[in-house]
């Protein structure tokens, strides 16, 4: 918690991380760029706009938690920590926007995977409109 301002700062991982390039990935030292753990964008967007976030993420293909993190990461949304991440899922997933099922993971333990569903694609589209139009109405 920040005493000064009173906002939590334990939503996203911590950045001591190696500094961002322009596009906002870090590199890892072996040619493959790794999401910056910190967000780039203020607070108060990322946790307005995390929801969008995780339905951007699954727009293309279904995802693990873990590999929604890393996404949002390279979106400029730091990689979010479980206690952000996990209830937001559930809270989609309960509002029926995605849906969640059980995969065999690559060399362990079955990883719940989730699914953008119509109600999701609908609700996206719709947001990227209004976000659309706000930046137009700001000049931007």
């Amino acid at each position: 918690m920040n005493t000064s301002t009173g906002t939590s700062t334990d939503t996203f991982a911590d950045a001591s991380a190696p500094e961002t390039s322009q596009a906002g990935a870090v590199s890892s030292g072996a040619g493959e760029p790794t999401p910056p753990s910190a967000p780039v964008y203020p607070p108060g967007w990322v946790r307005a706009l995390l929801p969008l976030g995780i339905l951007c993420t699954l727009e293309e293909t279904g995802r693990h938690g873990y590999a929604i993190a890393h996404s949002l990461g390279t979106l400029g949304f730091g990689i979010p920590r479980g206690g952000s991440l996990y209830p937001a899922l559930t809270r989609l997933e309960e509002s029926g926007e995605i849906t969640a099922r059980w995969a065999p993971g690559p060399s362990g333990p079955a990883r719940k995977v989730y699914d953008l569903t119509d109600r999701g694609r609908e609700r996206l589209r719709t947001e990227r409109a209004l976000l659309q139009r706000l930046r137009e109405e700001l000049g931007a």
